[in-house]
Parts: C-alpha cells; sequence; structure tokens
C-alpha cells in the first residue's frame, strides 16, 4: 500500500491494535517518496499529535519514529508551513514520559524536528533550552543516549537560526557544550567519546551563528589541538613509505566523494562512517569533528587564527603534531582527506599574510614573523610533495592537488630562494599522463595556476623531463620538428591532439587560454597549430570546450590590444577581420557564456581596426551587443555587451555616428535600471564614458554641431535621471554614475539650467553632494571630479541657488577632513573654478573658504593619520591649495577694508607660509649648503 492510502487508513482508524499494524508499515515505506501531498502529511501528523499520548507507548515510540522519517528524509516543506512545527515540538515536550526507550525515540524526534527548523520555533525558544540544557547535564541517568540527543538537538536548534536567538541563549548553550568539551580532555571513555563528538559538531555550528562564540573560539584552539593529534586508541600506522603509482589508478582504493565531505545530519554521518572502507571509531570521530571545527572557525574568520598558525603548522622540526603528518600518517582515509581540507581553508585567501614570508638565514634564537612563515611555507611545499607522492587514494590525491593550486595563488615567492614553483610544475607533469581522468584535469588545473599567478615565460620554454614510456602516447602525434623535446605548449597541444577526454581538452584549452594572456610571442610562433585547434574546439559538441576554446581568442586578442603599438605590424587589418568571423559565428550561440564571451572579444578590437574593417563586419558588431545589451535574456550577456559599447563609445570615429550616440543612449536608459546589479555595474560604466565622450564632442569645433542635433532638453533630462538613478544605487554603480553626470551637467545649455534649476539640477547637486561625504574613496573622488566638471559651465547658477552654500561647504569638509589626498585635491580643483565672489553667494562662504584653505596650508605636514601611499601626493595637493588661496584672497580683498585688522591678519598667516614654503624650496636644492649657511649664521648662539 502506498504512504497516502496508508495515511488515509490510519486516520478513520481507532482500534489500538489496527494502529500499531499502520504505524509500523508507514515504517516501512522507502523514503524519501517524490510529490508527497503536503496534506496528507500535515493530516497524518496532527492526528497522531491528538491520538498518541502519555498513556500510550508502543504507539508513541512508532509515532516518534515516523517524525523522525518525515523530517529526515524531507517530506515536509515549510514556506507555508510553520504551525505545524510548533504543534510538533508542543507535542514531544509534552509527551516526554518516564520510559527510557521512550524518551530516546521522543528526542530523536524532536532533533530533526528542529534541524534547520530552529527559526520557526521562537515561542519555544526558552522552554526547549532549559529543558535540553537540563538533560545535556544530567549525571544520574541510566545511559548516555538522552544526554547525547540532547546536545544534538541543542545544535539542531541553533543551526541556521542566526540572530534569532539571542546572545544570552546562545551563551546558555555554549557554556553547556564547553563543559563537556574541556571535561574530558583525557582517558576518555567510549560513552564520553560520544559525548565529545556531539559536542564538537554543536560547536561546530554555533561558530558559524554567533559572532561572541567566534570571538571565544581562540581560547579553546587548544582543547581542539589536543583533540586532533592525542592518540587516544591506536588503530594502526599508515605506512608511509608506500609509494604512488601516479601512471596507474588502483579501482579498489578509490574513495566516494561522499566519503570525505563533512555530513550535516547526526543519521548521515553514521551512514557516512558505516559505509567507509576503514571503519572510523568513535575516538576518530573525536579527531574529524576536531578538525571540522578548526575548518569552521578559519572560514568564519580567517585572521582570528593567522596567530595560530604555529600550533597546526609548527616551524620547529622536533615535533610530530602537524597536519602536516595527518595529511601523510594518518592511516584513516577520512582524516587524512580532512586534514588536507583544513590546510586548504588556512591557506586560502591567506595572500596578505603570507606576503611577508622570507627565507630563514640568522642563526639566532629569536625568529621573525616573516622567517617564520617562510618555513612554514617550506613546510607546506614539502610536505604536500611528499603527500603527493606517497599518497594511493585517487580522492584525496586530488585534494592534495587542489590544496597545492591554492597554495600556489597564495604565496609570494620574491623572498624565498627555493624555486617551489618549478619544482611542482615538475610534480605535475607527470600526473597528466595518469588514467584517472580527474587527477589528469586537476594537474592541469595547478600548471595553469602556477602559470598565472607566477607567470614565468622559462616555464614555457624550457624542455620537460618526460619519461620515455609517457612520451609513447604521443608516438601517432607529428606535430613538432623535434619529438622528443616537449614544452609545455607542446605538450599541451599534444594533449588536445590526442584522443583525450572532454574535462582534460577543456583544461588544455584553458592552459592556452592562460598562455595567451601572459605571452603573445609563444602564441605567434604556433599560430597555425593553435589556429587549427580553435577551429576544432568551437566546432566541438561539449560546450566546455567551445567556451574555452574561445576564451583563448578573447585572451589573445586582450594581450595583442593591450600592446598594440609593439604588434600593429604583425596582427594586420587582414589578420583581425580573419579573427572577428569567429567572434560573428558565436555572438549569438543558444549558450549564453560563449555570447558574452563573444561581445568580450569584440570589445578587444584596436579603435583603429575597427574603423578600417569592413563594413559587412563592424555593422555587426556595433548592432549585436546593442541588441543583446537590453534584450538578452542572460544578464551575464547584457552585462558584457554593456562593457563592449562602453568601450566603443571611446572611439572618436564613432562620435560622429549620431544614430549610433541616439542608440546607446537609449540603451543606458534601459540598462541602468536593470533588475541585475553586474548589468547596472556595467551600465553606469557605459554612462561614464557615454558622457565623457559627450565631453570631447562639445569641445570639437568638427562635432559640435553633431551634438545639436540630438542633445535637445528632453534627452538631457532622461540622461540626467539615469545618472541619479545610479548615483543613488549600489557602491559599484555610484563612482561612474557621478562621473557621468558632472559630465551632463558641464555640457547643459543656458535654457534648460535655467529651466530646471530647482527641479533636476537641484536633485543632481544633492546627490552628489552626499555621494561627496557620505561614500567610499572612489565615489569622494569622482562626486568631486563631477562638482569640478559642474563648475566649468558657465551658466551653471553656483551663487543664486539655496543649495550653494550646503555645496562648498561640502567640498570644504573633504578638503579639511579627509584622510586620502586625491579626495581633497579633486575638492581643491573644483573650487578653483570659483573665479568670481558671486559664484560663492555671501561673504561667509567666502570667509569660511579662506580659513579652510589657510588651516589646511598650514597643518599640511601633520601626517599623523595619514596613510603612507598618500604622501607622494602631499606635494601635489599643496600646489593646488596655494592656486585656490590666491584665487580667494583676491575675491576676499575685493569685499573687505585692505586696512582691516582681518586682512594684516590673513595676510601675515600668508607670508609665514609662503616663507615656509620657500625654506623647504632651499633645503630641497642643496640641503648641506643651507645648514652650513645657518650654523654659520648662528654660530654665536652655539659659542655661548
Amino acid at each position: 500500500m502506498s504512504f497516502i492510502e496508508l495515511s488515509n487508513n490510519l486516520l478513520k482508524e481507532f482500534n489500538y491494535d489496527e494502529q500499531t499494524i499502520l504505524l509500523k508499515k508507514l515504517l516501512l515505506i522507502p523514503y524519501p517518496i517524490p510529490d508527497i501531498p503536503q496534506e496528507n502529511v500535515i493530516l497524518l501528523l496532527r492526528y497522531g499529535i491528538k491520538e498518541f499520548n502519555v498513556s500510550n507507548i508502543e504507539n508513541n515510540i512508532y509515532f516518534y519514529k515516523l517524525i523522525s522519517l518525515l523530517f529526515s528524509k524531507r517530506q515536509l516543506k515549510f514556506s507555508t508551513n510553520h504551525n505545524i512545527i510548533n504543534e510538533i515540538i508542543h507535542y514531544l515536550l509534552t509527551n516526554f514520559g518516564k520510559n527510557k526507550k521512550e524518551q530516546i525515540e521522543n528526542l530523536k524526534a524532536l532533533s530533526f524536528v528542529l534541524y534547520e527548523n530552529g527559526s520557526f520555533c521562537e515561542k519555544y525558544y526558552e522552554t526547549l533550552i532549559n529543558k535540553l540544557v537540563c538533560l545535556a547535564n544530567k549525571n544520574d541517568l541510566p545511559g548516555l543516549e538522552i544526554k547525547r540527543l540532547a546536545i544534538i538537538s541543542l545544535g539542531n536548534l541553533c543551526f541556521k537560526t542566526g540572530s534569532k536567538l539571542d546572545s544570552s541563549q546562545y551563551k546558555t548553550i555554549y557554556n553547556t557544550i564547553y563543559n563537556h568539551i574541556i571535561n574530558n580532555q583525557n582517558n576518555i571513555s567510549l560513552n564520553q567519546s560520544k559525548i565529545i563528538n556531539s559536542s564538537l559538531r554543536v560547536y561546530q555550528i554555533m561558530i558559524s551563528e554567533d559572532k561572541e562564540i567566534l570571538a571565544k573560539s581562540k581560547n579553546n584552539l587548544i582543547y581542539l589541538y589536543n583533540f586532533i593529534f592525542n592518540d587516544y586508541k591506536s588503530i594502526g600506522k599508515r605506512d608511509s613509505n608506500t609509494k604512488l603509482n601516479i601512471y596507474n589508478s588502483n579501482n579498489n582504493s578509490n574513495m566516494s566523494i561522499s566519503y570525505i565531505v563533512q555530513s550535516d545530519s547526526e543519521i548521515s554521518d553514521s551512514d557516512y562512517y558505516s559505509n567507509s572502507r576503514v571503519k572510523i571509531d568513535n575516538y576518530n570521530k573525536i579527531k574529524l569533528n576536531a578538525l571540522y571545527c578548526l575548518q569552521a572557525i578559519i572560514k568564519s574568520s580567517p585572521k582570528l587564527f593567522y596567530p595560530y598558525w604555529d600550533m597546526f603548522i609548527p616551524y620547529v622540526n622536533n615535533t610530530k603534531k602537524s597536519l602536516l603528518t595527518l595529511v601523510q600518517n594518518d592511516p584513516v582515509p577520512q582524516v587524512r582527506a580532512t586534514a588536507i581540507t583544513t590546510l586548504t581553508c588556512m591557506v586560502d585567501g591567506a595572500k596578505p599574510y603570507l606576503a611577508v614570508a622570507t627565507d630563514s638565514h640568522l642563526k639566532t634564537n629569536f625568529l621573525s614573523l616573516s622567517e617564520r612563515l617562510g618555513i612554514q611555507i617550506d613546510l607546506l611545499h614539502n610536505g604536500l610533495i611528499h603527500a603527493l607522492k606517497t599518497e594511493n587514494n585517487i580522492s584525496i590525491l586530488n585534494l592534495i592537488i587542489k590544496c597545492i593550486y591554492i597554495l600556489v595563488q597564495n604565496s609570494s615567492y620574491n623572498k624565498i630562494s627555493t624555486n617551489y614553483p618549478v619544482i611542482i610544475r615538475d610534480n605535475m607533469v607527470p600526473l597528466i599522463f595518469h588514467d584517472d581522468d580527474k587527477i589528469k584535469e586537476s594537474a592541469l588545473h595547478c600548471i595553469n595556476i602556477l602559470l598565472d599567478s607566477q607567470f614565468d615565460s622559462r616555464f614555457l620554454t624550457k624542455d620537460l623531463d618526460i619519461p620515455k614510456e609517457l612520451l609513447k602516447s604521443f608516438e601517432n602525434i607529428i606535430i613538432f620538428k623535434e619529438k622528443n623535446s616537449y614544452t609545455i605548449i607542446n605538450t599541451i597541444i599534444s594533449l588536445i591532439k590526442k584522443a583525450e577526454s572532454n574535462i582534460v581538452k577543456a583544461e588544455s584549452y584553458s592552459i592556452i587560454s592562460t598562455i595567451a594572456k601572459h605571452d603573445v610571442e609563444i602564441i605567434k610562433e604556433n599560430w597555425n597549430i593553435i589556429k587549427e585547434l580553435i577551429d576544432s574546439g568551437l566546432n566541438d559538441n561539449n560546450e566546455l570546450i567551445k567556451i574555452n576554446t574561445l576564451k583563448v581568442l578573447e585572451s589573445y586578442t586582450q594581450a595583442i590590444n593591450l600592446n598594440y603599438d609593439q604588434w600593429r605590424e604583425i596582427f594586420t587589418l587582414d589578420w583581425w577581420e580573419d579573427i572577428i568571423s569567429y567572434f560573428l559565428t558565436q555572438i549569438n550561440n543558444d549558450n549564453a557564456i560563449i555570447r558574452a564571451t563573444s561581445c568580450d572579444c569584440i570589445s578587444n578590437i584596436p579603435e583603429i581596426i575597427f574603423e578600417q574593417m569592413n563594413k559587412l563586419k563592424q555593422i555587426p558588431c556595433i548592432t549585436i551587443p546593442l541588441n543583446h545589451s537590453q534584450n538578452d535574456r542572460n544578464f551575464n550577456v547584457r552585462a558584457a555587451a554593456c562593457r563592449t559599447l562602453g568601450t566603443l563609445i571611446t572611439y572618436k570615429f564613432l562620435s560622429n555616428d549620431t544614430m549610433f550616440i541616439i542608440d546607446v543612449a537609449s540603451t543606458i536608459q534601459d540598462t541602468i535600471k536593470d533588475n541585475n546589479l553586474i548589468v547596472r555595474i556595467r551600465s553606469s560604466w557605459l554612462y561614464g564614458n557615454f558622457c565623457d565622450n559627450l565631453i570631447f564632442i562639445s569641445d570639437s569645433q568638427e562635432s559640435v554641431s553633431i551634438l545639436n542635433e540630438w542633445f535637445n532638453n528632453n534627452m538631457i533630462k532622461n540622461l540626467l535621471e539615469s545618472g541619479i538613478s545610479a548615483a543613488k544605487d549600489n557602491d559599484k554603480c555610484r563612482a561612474s554614475a557621478l562621473r557621468g553626470l558632472g559630465g551632463i551637467v558641464r555640457i547643459c545649455p543656458k535654457d534648460f539650467i535655467n529651466s530646471q534649476i530647482n527641479n533636476i539640477i537641484k536633485e543632481v547637486v544633492l546627490v552628489t553632494k552626499k555621494n561627496a561625504e557620505t561614500g567610499s574613496v572612489k565615489i569622494r573622488w569622482n562626486s568631486c571630479h563631477s562638482i569640478c566638471n559642474m563648475f566649468k559651465n558657465k551658466n551653471f547658477p553656483i551663487g543664486k541657488a539655496l543649495w550653494t552654500s550646503p555645496l562648498i561647504m561640502s567640498l570644504l569638509k573633504s578638503i579639511k577632513n579627509c584622510r586620502n589626498f586625491k579626495v581633497r585635491i579633486n575638492a581643491t580643483n573644483a573650487l578653483i573654478e570659483l573665479k568670481v565672489k558671486e559664484q560663492y553667494g555671501n561673504n561667509d562662504l567666502i570667509k569660511n573658504t579662506l580659513e579652510c584653505v589657510l588651516s589646511s596650508l598650514e597643518n599640511i605636514d601633520d601626517l599623523a593619520n595619514t596613510r603612507y601611499g598618500e604622501y607622494k601626493y602631499q606635494q601635489q595637493l599643496k600646489e593646488k591649495l596655494y592656486i585656490l588661496l590666491d584665487i580667494v584672497m583676491n575675491i576676499f580683498s575685493e569685499i573687505s577694508d585692505e586696512n582691516s585688522e582681518e586682512i594684516k591678519s590673513y595676510n601675515n598667516r600668508i607670508n609665514n607660509i609662503k616663507q615656509s614654503q620657500e625654506m623647504e624650496e632651499l633645503i630641497s636644492k642643496n640641503p648641506a649648503k643651507f645648514y652650513e649657511d645657518f650654523l654659520d649664521t648662528h654660530k654665536d648662539e652655539y659659542n655661548k
């Protein structure tokens, strides 16, 4: 009978024995059941809540088991069924009987109900925590299973609950778990090991859910350390001398990926361990769960963990307690796999931390941080390469390769004498001949990362030491003059030519793309062969191969375009037109990534080539991105098309194409309000470039008549509205939008400004002012730049409008208080545009400006709160402030009595500043002569 039939029968049944039979049958159904009707599940649960109570122990137990099954197998969807959770929790708490077996099944059911549903049962938080904490802390129970299930339930309550549980509630749960962890460090019994495992799982959950718990985690590292490295029960020693046969995979030793991924649920964890090739006992589970906790700490706050690297990768040689020793020697595959994953978490994103690493040369008792990190980088590389050679488990071998290439991405080798990139390359090359395709792919990906992160042309030209027995697979591929000479590029080309699997071919094309990005010359030398591979790849049925093939062209054309003056004699119009045919063939492909990459390729066409192109190719390169930017169903394609248009709009010859300009303006108005943020970011960049181009057109005598044809008041208003919208959007949209707004206002005609002074012009000013005061450095810089452009319009109503004073005061605030010198320079540049007193509107504003400039110059050498990178801009800021000082002082003199004390005071301050400046110039020209004259002048004072 089906679930629906059985549940319907049970709903109608009131006979105790018949209920028992039906419950047993429901438990025997293979779960999960696809497309199970939600109303049937809810009716069944509500029937059980009502029917099975304290007096009915046997059926209670069966019903608890049914609850566990329905919740563990996700048979209930909670988008609109939150009430049933509270009903079940109330039922389980109320029916927690005295019978031990019943209590155990009750708590199991509760733990499954709470898993991922903690956020739906707020009204029971206090009751649940009090009850479960009491059970978790009891020591007089006839067995520890109830205590263990109470701990698990506490963890499941926390899982994905976040801030709905307050800090005091998290603290209560944490204290309970913490006591179980710290009080069971030595001589752990089998029962205690189960409690510790459950406590560690809960601790792992809490690290991710509550920041205060995370902050306390550094104090618990010593306990995790003990759990990871103490051998509570030895189950044998792994033979570290076993060498991996890297050319033949042993299918018997393969470990399923699922065996090395941590599970979130109690049930699946037990399945995981029972199915493992090596039976995991509770003592090794402790090691695993401690490693998982360590991973959670590292992922949640890598910087918090940096000072404790020494605990887990000791830089002293006489210790065996290291994650690297676990990777190399632990007999349990899951432990080795988890240790590698933990190392990967440590190095992933640690590039700023590892950047200071250096070799240790001085034999002293003290080692600096940089020297310790240098030793640890040595240990990591040597340990992982050793593990690479000795590991015989395919899945773990894959994890080791992944750890190595993430280490490469985050290491800085400038101050390390050992050439680890070459060592890694030489250990990876044989693996690309491995029988297992996943190993081949991972090894190729590692080589790809090496090329991209540590690019060195010698990597490409040096012959690889490949054993002859491996080269036999290339015997029928005769594409190079010297058959025994294999560089990386030759090897990769041969791999593609060879009948390899799709994942290997795709990664090989990706390597050629990386080489193309860094070294045009190498690709040029092998272009005829590579072009054949491109033709083959673009016609392949595999989508990933097509994508990576097109990315070869994208990388290559980008590299050529970046230095086109160097390559213009080689890559002529004919060459480009041949390549452009590939772009146009793929730009309407069904695959969105291919369409987006084709748009990126078009943006790599040099301006001079684009202008000379055959119209049959030039026109589609313009019209298709215009169409894709607005109409493509995929946001990545719309974003790529906007980026392409943002490049094309900077091409001067297209500035005279009125239709193109109008089409781009229309595109901006649509895409800048797109539902997808990435599209809006690209559209904002297009908007900024478009407005910069309008300034260029307005300044050009030849093009200004074209601008007047379409730049009417309605168009101006639409463009300003688009810019205002983007300037209020995400931070990544604002900078370009603000740049564009300033450009539009700069070229606005007088009649539009006069008609909109208190409408859209006011909106532009206010949004720009707000960003100048509260945005990021990039946003503030662009805001000040925008205001500067506005002031360059002689019809801009500065001094007449009510917003004059707030706008100027905002610039003064930037000059005086901003820590970034580039922002201060741009704010100064804006005020330099104000030449007459009428532009300030009132005398107090002129005085405030003068006071601000003088104060800034007097304190310009106070660099206490200035970042080191800003020092180089100090002189430039000083020069700009002097220019502004002269302008503002002249204006102030016009409105003041030249004999007043105020004028005299300002003149004295200016003279002191200028004398100080003259002194600096004198010192800088000949410091030795200056000090000699100074001592000679003041010798009488020194001789007293």
